[in-house]
C-alpha cells in the first residue's frame, strides 16, 4: 500500500512537472473535491487506518454477545489507549494493531477520541465518521499552512483555495464526448492552479513586466507586492483591463452559451446577448427568460480574483468573491429591470470555480419546469453544475496559463527579451 500511496502521489507531480512539489501543495492531492483538493485519497493514509479501527470496533462490541469467551481478547479502545496514563497491555495482535492506529489517527486529529467518548458503544457507520474528521484535520492543517505563506495585504491564495473549494464537479467528471473532455494543457493550468503552484517559473531576481498595460512588478517576490502584481501565478493578466477582450473570449462567452443551453434544455423561451430589452439604455442582458408579462434578465461575470477590493474579505469569507460582484452587478442593473417589471439575476463565477448565490437562484428557475420529481430535478441540477464546470475550467485554467509578462533582471530587460516561462526559441540551421 505504501507503494500504491507514492505512486497516487506522483501523478500531480507529473500532471505540472515538477520534480518536488512544496509542502502547500502536497496536502490538497488527498483532499477530498469539496475541500478544494484533487480527491486522490490514498491507501494507507487516508483509509487503511480508518478502515482497520473501525472493524475492531465494532468487533470489540459484538464478539462479547457472540463469542463470550473471546471477550477478553478484543477489549474497547479506549480501555486500550486511555487518555492519561500508560496504556494498557494488548491481549491480541489484533488489539494492538487497532491501538497503533488509534495513536496515529488521534495524534493528526485529535476530535477523534472526542467523538468516540461522545458517542454510543458502536456508532453508525463508524469509518464513515472517522475519515470525515480526519479529513477536516487535513484540510484545516491545509488552511494553516497557506496562511503562513500569504501575503497578509493581499492574501490570494487563500482567496483562490476557498474559490477551489467551491468546485466539486469538474475532477468528478467522466470524459465521455468532447464536451466533458479536457485538453492537456487546460488541465496542466487548472491543476497547477488548484494546487497553488505558479503557472510560470520566475526567478526571485527577476522583474515582471505585463505585455498588455506595461505595469512592472516593484519588488523581488510577488508576496511583498503591495497589490496585484505581475507575478508568477497569472493573477495580473487575467485582470488586466487590456486582456478584457481575449479573458471575455476565452473564459465569459463559454460561460454565457452554456447558461443559454441549459435554458434551453429546460424547455423555456430565452434569448442569449438580448439587445433593446432595457429602455433607454444600451445593457445587454446575457440570458433572458421569457416568462410573458415579465423578464428574467441575466448578466455574467467573471471574478478573478487578487483584487484589493475584495481579496482580504473572500480569504475570510468563502464566496464573497462573487457577492461582491453580484453587488456591482445589482447596483447597475436592478433598479431600472425592477422599474420596467422585470427581474434581474446576476451570475457570478469566481477563479477557482465557486458559483454566486445567484446562480442558485437562476438554475431553480429551470428545474421548477423541467422536471416533475424530485429526483429528475437533482439530476438536472447535478448536470447543470457539470455544464457550468464544463464551461469554467478548461477556459479559466487556460487563461491564466498566459504568459504573466516580460522577466528581465533589475538593470533592465536585455535584447531580444522574451516571455517570462518561455524558453527562447532554437536557430536552426
Amino acid at each position: 500500500m505504501a507503494k500504491y500511496d507514492a505512486a497516487l502521489l506522483g501523478l500531480p507531480r507529473r500532471f505540472v512537472r515538477r520534480l518536488q512539489l512544496p509542502g502547500h501543495a502536497v496536502g490538497p492531492i488527498g483532499l477530498p473535491l469539496a475541500a478544494g483538493g484533487l480527491g486522490y485519497r490514498t491507501c494507507w493514509r487516508s483509509t487503511a487506518d480508518c478502515a482497520y479501527l473501525a472493524a475492531y470496533m465494532h468487533t470489540s462490541h459484538h464478539f462479547p454477545k457472540l463469542f463470550p469467551h473471546l471477550a477478553d481478547r478484543f477489549p474497547p479502545i479506549l480501555d486500550l489507549v486511555p487518555a492519561v496514563g500508560q496504556p494498557a497491555l494488548a491481549p491480541s495482535k489484533q488489539a494492538e494493531f487497532a491501538s497503533r492506529e488509534f495513536v496515529r489517527i488521534v495524534s493528526d486529529a485529535p476530535l477523534v477520541r472526542d467523538r468516540i467518548e461522545g458517542s454510543a458503544s458502536v456508532m453508525k457507520h463508524t469509518q464513515h465518521v472517522l475519515s470525515t474528521i480526519v479529513s477536516e484535520a487535513e484540510a484545516r492543517r491545509e488552511v494553516g499552512l497557506i496562511n503562513a505563506m500569504d501575503n497578509p495585504r493581499l492574501p490570494r491564495h487563500m482567496e483562490l483555495y476557498y474559490s477551489n473549494c467551491g468546485d466539486a464537479t469538474t475532477l468528478a467528471m467522466l470524459p465521455t464526448d468532447a464536451t466533458t473532455t479536457l485538453s492537456n494543457p487546460s488541465f496542466t493550468g487548472g491543476i497547477t492552479r488548484r494546487l497553488l503552484l505558479s503557472t510560470h517559473q520566475v526567478s526571485r531576481s527577476e522583474r515582471r513586466r505585463c505585455l498588455a498595460c506595461h505595469k512592472s512588478s516593484t519588488r523581488e517576490h510577488s508576496v511583498d507586492e503591495p497589490g496585484r502584481s505581475v507575478n508568477e501565478f497569472g493573477d495580473h493578466i487575467i485582470g488586466c483591463k487590456h486582456m478584457l477582450p481575449l479573458r471575455t473570449k476565452l473564459w465569459h462567452d463559454p460561460l454565457v452559451h452554456m447558461w443559454h443551453q441549459l435554458a434551453k434544455m429546460s424547455g423555456q423561451s430565452c434569448g442569449s446577448e438580448v439587445t433593446n430589452l432595457m429602455v433607454n439604455s444600451n445593457k445587454r442582458a446575457d440570458v433572458v427568460l421569457y416568462k410573458g408579462l415579465y423578464s428574467v434578465l441575466t448578466d455574467v461575470r467573471t471574478i478573478a480574483g487578487g483584487d484589493q477590493r475584495y481579496c482580504c474579505a473572500a480569504a475570510l469569507s468563502p464566496g464573497y468573491g462573487a457577492a461582491w460582484g453580484a453587488a456591482q452587478k445589482d447596483a447597475a442593473w436592478l433598479a431600472q429591470a425592477r422599474s420596467q417589471g422585470d427581474t434581474f439575476i446576476a451570475l457570478c463565477h469566481e477563479a477557482g470555480g465557486r458559483a454566486g448565490r445567484g446562480c442558485e437562484i437562476f438554475l431553480d428557475q429551470f428545474c421548477s419546469v423541467a422536471a416533475a420529481s424530485q429526483s429528475e430535478r437533482m439530476a438536472f441540477r447535478i448536470y447543470a453544475f457539470s455544464a457550468t464546470a464544463r464551461g469554467h475550467f478548461p477556459r479559466s485554467g487556460h487563461a491564466h496559463q498566459l504568459p504573466p509578462g516580460d522577466a528581465h533582471g533589475p538593470g533592465g530587460p536585455p535584447e531580444g527579451l522574451f516571455a517570462a516561462g518561455a524558453p527562447p526559441r532554437p536557430r536552426g540551421r
